[in-house]
């Protein structure tokens, strides 16, 4: 498995923001949905996936059970992604999945994506802005780590988000270990 980065460039994430929320087909909405779920949310693909239009509609707080800690995880939803919620959700059914996957049906519904299909919408979405460095599923997540690391410097709260064992963890996933490497290593001469 390959070790993905967050998206560390703020304009890159801008330009991918406003051009997947230009692209109005099926596809292209949801990988706006999942882009800033994603980068909001911080969750991993798993739980994203699993997301349902009742369980955001309307609320300040998401609440779900994580997929692979099996942990309660009660996460406040900022007023970006409400305003994203209210816009790209209205006319569908609260048990509709906000990632629908465009194949099969699940009674009247269609089923949520699958994490292959979620990966190559994150690999065309990094493809379409240019990105040059390895993105996979965890990339919306170590994004959303990593950029409010940079604005608030609280690691403490990350740590509790991701459910990690300690600050040199949450560091080292969001790539802020890296990043200070390099910053040491710029300036070392012998």
């Amino acid at each position: 498995m390959n070790r993905v980065e967050p998206i560390r460039d703020a304009e890159i994430i801008h330009a991918m923001e406003e051009r997947l929320a230009a692209l109005d087909t099926p596809r292209g909405r949801r990988m706006y949905l999942m882009f800033e779920c994603g980068i909001y949310l911080g969750l991993r693909i798993s739980d994203l996936r699993q997301i349902r239009v009742k369980d955001v509609r309307g609320r300040d707080v998401f609440s779900a059970r994580e997929q692979k800690t099996g942990k309660l995880t009660q996460l406040p939803i900022s007023d970006r992604l409400k305003r994203v919620f209210r816009d790209r959700l209205q006319g569908l059914d609260g048990e509709d999945y906000i990632l629908p996957s465009r194949q099969g049906r699940e009674g009247d519904r269609r089923p949520a994506i699958n994490r292959k299909t979620a990966y190559n919408d994150i690999q065309d979405i990094g493809r379409a802005a240019g990105v040059d460095f390895a993105i996979g599923c965890h990339t919306l997540r170590k994004t959303f780590g990593y950029h409010y690391y940079r604005q608030t410097g609280d690691i403490a709260f990350l740590m509790i988000w991701y459910n990690h064992s300690s600050a040199e963890v949450t560091k080292r996933y969001i790539g802020i270990d890296l990043d200070e490497r390099a910053k040491k290593i710029k300036r070392f001469v012998i």
